[in-house]
């Protein structure tokens, strides 16, 4: 199990800043390592520090490598 706590800077779609998004997750990783599965929340907030919107959900997600064909993917 891991937990990620990840900030990014949001841009507005004219180009301006919005503000910084805080992303965080948390992981169970398959015993063979090939898979996970787990929670996020994404929270966006504007320049002034105001929360703008709160997303919370899960995430699923199996391993590729470079030789995956896309029908594993599909």
């Amino acid at each position: 199990k891991y937990k990620l706590n990840h900030f990014a800077i949001s841009w507005n779609p004219d180009g301006t800043l919005l503000g910084p998004a805080n992303i965080r997750e948390e992981i169970t990783l398959s015993h063979n390592h090939d898979s996970f599965v787990g929670t996020f929340t994404l929270d966006q907030y504007n320049s002034g520090g105001n929360k703008l919107v709160h997303l919370a959900g899960h995430v699923r997600a199996k391993r590729i490598t470079v030789d995956t064909p896309v029908t594993d993917v599909l």
